[in-house]
């Protein structure tokens, strides 16, 4: 094992077996209404509007966003990672636009929410509103039920098993080459952080919309970015040696970076946890 600094993280360089990439945890979700968990926070400003109200709680920040008529997206900000959505809350009383949620919509009555979800390992009652908060120990979202057992809000956050990669874990790269090896961009996209950014021909390419939008409509330059068997992470990741080594960070915890080797055009590629598997944080071209 040799050790060296890179860019302010600590690299270990270590060799990882080839497998099949793990399916994500099923206990822990990332998307709510289209938006999804550590996507670069302005966005949503920049699509929604400003906020019509936010909330400042240390060490978080919490902006509501009126979604429709009935319903409001909060979306919280730590400030440990103020550039990043950590935690997303969509309530109100029903809405007709809000895309479900595991089959939920607001409004949906407790039976329907209990047969979806399953008992809870917690229920809390908050006095204003009076709701009921289900709780679930071993995920990463919770609900609250109204005094009439109508779904309320649905929250989902960052928890440690979302940042976190089993020991035991296995390498992701075989997967992901498969997926840029077919060309597919419906294969691609699972292997993206939402906050994604690929630094190319001078400039750096990045999802800048509502996820659910772009994966219904992905840019053409990042995709060309990934996909290309040109001139793509396609090509060179094909035909260009490298080395693999861990990247250690305080707030992103590990990662692992691909190092390509001169005169590659491809630079790294690297992947940080995201709902419990390594996903492409970060691409450099040369």
């Amino acid at each position: 094992m040799t050790i060296a600094r890179m860019g302010g993280c600590l690299l270990l360089a270590v060799a990882l077996a080839s497998a099949t990439a793990r399916a994500a945890d099923p206990g822990l979700e990332d998307e709510l209404n289209g938006w999804r968990l550590q996507q670069f926070a302005a966005i949503v400003t920049s699509e929604m509007g400003e906020p019509f109200k936010s909330l400042e709680d240390p060490p978080f920040r919490y902006h509501a966003y009126r979604f429709d008529e009935q319903a409001y997206l909060v979306v919280g900000i730590d400030e440990a990672q103020p550039n990043h959505v950590a935690s997303l809350q969509l309530t109100g009383k029903a809405s007709t636009l809000m895309s479900p949620f595991k089959g939920l919509r607001l409004g949906d009555g407790r039976d329907k929410v209990l047969a979806v979800l399953g008992p809870p390992s917690d229920i809390v009652a908050v006095a204003e509103p009076k709701l009921s908060r289900l709780e679930y120990a071993d995920r990463n979202y919770s609900v609250e039920l109204d005094e009439a057992g109508g779904l309320y809000s649905i929250r989902l956050h960052i928890n440690q098993a979302f940042m976190h990669i089993p020991p035991d874990d296995e390498d992701p790269w075989p997967d992901f080459l498969a997926a840029l090896e077919s060309g597919d961009a419906k294969r691609l996209l699972p292997h993206l952080r939402p906050d994604v950014e690929v630094y190319r021909h001078g400039r750096t390419l990045s999802i800048q919309q509502r996820f659910s939008d772009f994966a219904a409509r992905p840019d053409p330059a990042l995709l060309d970015a990934f996909l290309s068997a040109d001139s793509g992470v396609r090509r060179h990741a094909r035909d260009c040696r490298h080395e693999t080594a861990v990247r250690v960070t305080e707030k992103m915890g590990v990662g692992v970076v691909w190092k390509f080797e001169e005169p590659c055009g491809l630079g790294e590629v690297v992947m940080f946890p995201h709902a419990g598997r390594y996903r492409v944080y970060e691409v450099a071209f040369r």
